[in-house]
């Protein structure tokens, strides 16, 4: 006699998550040598999206996103759709918080608009967070957003006499 067992506690689901890099006018046509050799994923979830201080780590590691033969992806497999203690109405919210290192703990992507400094140049992160639904039987897909921003310049301009040299007072520009 065979015997088989369904878990019914849990659900499961997996997560695609595509890195899109965006320039200030909303083209993605970015080459790839301008864009970072790799960056650094950490993977979080909560039933409470709107409560920071729920957010929990799906792992203690990070994972490396580079680009490969599909682009900018990475799948996370195996995560639970809802929170099993409590039951199958409190679905999970994830979201991927990004790095521009492995190592410490300079996470970007916890605040609305936050800012991520990757080789020099500063993007905002546009979109990081997917939910689970209770009629959803496809993988969860994520569109990892970042939108480069102009870069900022400091200028520092001088009034002077053209004959002598000497700078002027009172110029406004």
């Amino acid at each position: 006699a065979t015997a088989t067992f369904v878990n019914t506690k849990r659900q499961l689901t997996d997560l695609v998550v595509t890195k899109q890099w965006v320039k200030q006018d909303g083209t993605t046509n970015i080459p790839n040598k301008e864009l970072p050799a790799a960056i650094y994923l950490k993977l979080q979830r909560t039933t409470t999206p709107n409560i920071e201080s729920n957010w929990e780590n799906v792992t203690s590691d990070s994972v490396e996103l580079k680009w490969g033969y599909d682009g900018w992806v990475k799948k996370f497999t195996g995560l639970d759709k809802f929170d099993a203690k409590v039951g199958p109405q409190a679905y999970y919210t994830y979201r991927v918080l990004e790095s521009a290192t492995e190592t410490g703990n300079n996470w970007h992507g916890d605040a609305a608009d936050d800012v991520i400094e990757i080789d020099g140049k500063k993007y905002t992160i546009l979109n990081n967070t997917v939910s689970c639904a209770d009629d959803s039987t496809t993988p969860l897909k994520l569109t990892l957003t970042n939108k480069l921003q102009d870069a900022k310049y400091n200028l520092n301009i001088t009034k002077q006499d053209a004959e002598d040299k000497t700078k002027l007072g009172g110029v406004e520009f």
